[in-house]
């Protein structure tokens, strides 16, 4: 883990656009990560997790341990540096050919900024997703599990228990 946020710090030195940091594991990779996008890089990684409210969850579970105000500071730099969220399923296609693509999306908006920011009094990520779909191309799992099953690409018998969540 230290050669790994090593050279995550060191790339930052060579003054990139972009970075590409892979699943974020620890708390020290997840700071520098955090710092990198608060000072203007594009930042994209990955996490393993079933959905997009879990994402930010297990996010804010890497807030560093031992300092008062870690997971309400975590939540702020969060709510201003994060850009959006995308979590992905693949699904067994209906004609057996494959698997399919189903996914959430979450759009940094400025009321998503504010749910991440506080959660309390503030509409949850899934209702944001659910009403954001115009102009901001959001979407939950169901929703797009329910445009595919139209489609004829997922059979609903295999996919109804993803439905609710």
């Amino acid at each position: 883990t230290e050669s790994f946020a090593v050279a995550l710090r060191s790339s930052l030195r060579q003054d990139p656009d972009v970075i590409l940091v892979g699943e974020i594991r620890d708390e020290i990779t997840m700071d520098i990560a955090l710092k990198a996008a608060e000072t203007g890089h594009l930042v994209f990684s990955t996490l393993h997790t079933p959905d997009v409210s879990r994402t930010i969850g297990r996010i804010l579970a890497l807030a560093p341990k031992g300092q008062s105000n870690t997971v309400e500071e975590m939540r702020a730099r969060l709510g201003d540096a994060l850009q959006g969220v995308v979590a992905q399923r693949l699904l067994p296609r209906a004609d057996g050919g494959g698997v399919v693509l189903a996914s959430e999306v979450l759009v940094c908006t400025g009321t998503a900024r504010a749910t991440i920011k506080r959660p309390e009094g503030n509409p949850s990520l899934k209702e944001i997703m659910e009403k954001g779909v115009h102009p901001y191309g959001m979407q939950t799992f169901p929703m797009d599990i329910e445009r595919l099953v139209a489609r004829g690409l997922v059979d609903e018998a295999t996919v109804s228990g993803m439905m609710t969540f």
